[in-house]
């Protein structure tokens, strides 16, 4: 599961790319400000992450129900998990399209996508090689629900998942904005 979520993460952040490079010249030219840019990014990228994050437990969802009978759906409480792994994952893809937002502002827009997704990479290859490991990753924290049926968390280790993505998405948010003031900064002197 961790797998397809790496292959998913460069899905999402070539799909978030196109959605961005593809916008019109004139609507972003009508903003205020370079902030106000950044913060409609913010809110494009939250959309589509959770359109993304639904699609995929969507169809995971649908392809449980028609694999399994729906007693033992109900049973293992597989719907409810799936819906606290359609949070993760929307906090998840999130966090990925603030990296690659943070580097678009910091760096440039085009080479963005490309550094999001070899950090993405290696993130995931270091959940594959630490498995062994409780080594930390956010990696982990983007797949639940087979960990709450196998009874390897509970459901109150969700809170510390819902906590760090929050936080690291502060900072990226906090960065981004942070890093364009410097330059708004520099631009009037």
């Amino acid at each position: 599961s961790g797998n397809v979520i790496g292959f998913f993460i460069i899905l999402f952040v070539l799909f978030l790319f196109y959605i961005f490079a593809n916008e019109n010249e004139s609507y972003i030219v009508r903003l205020k400000s370079r902030a106000s840019f950044v913060t409609r990014r913010i809110a494009d990228s939250a959309v589509f992450a959770f359109l993304f994050s639904f699609l995929i437990e969507a169809v995971r969802v649908v392809a449980a129900l028609i694999c399994f009978d729906i007693n033992l759906i109900l049973e293992l409480n597989f719907l409810q998990y799936s819906a606290l792994e359609l949070l993760t994952l929307f906090l998840f893809y999130f966090r990925a399209g603030l990296v690659m937002l943070s580097f678009g502002i910091i760096i440039s827009p085009k080479v963005a996508p490309f550094i999001t997704i070899a950090l993405y990479l290696i993130e995931l290859f270091a959940t594959i090689i630490f498995m062994i490991s409780k080594v930390w990753l956010p990696f982990r924290d983007s797949v639940v629900v087979p960990k709450l049926m196998h009874g390897e968390m509970v459901l109150s280790d969700m809170w510390g998942i819902i906590l760090r993505a929050l936080l690291m998405m502060f900072m990226l948010i906090s960065v981004s904005y942070t890093h364009l003031r410097a330059h708004e900064t520099t631009l009037h002197l």
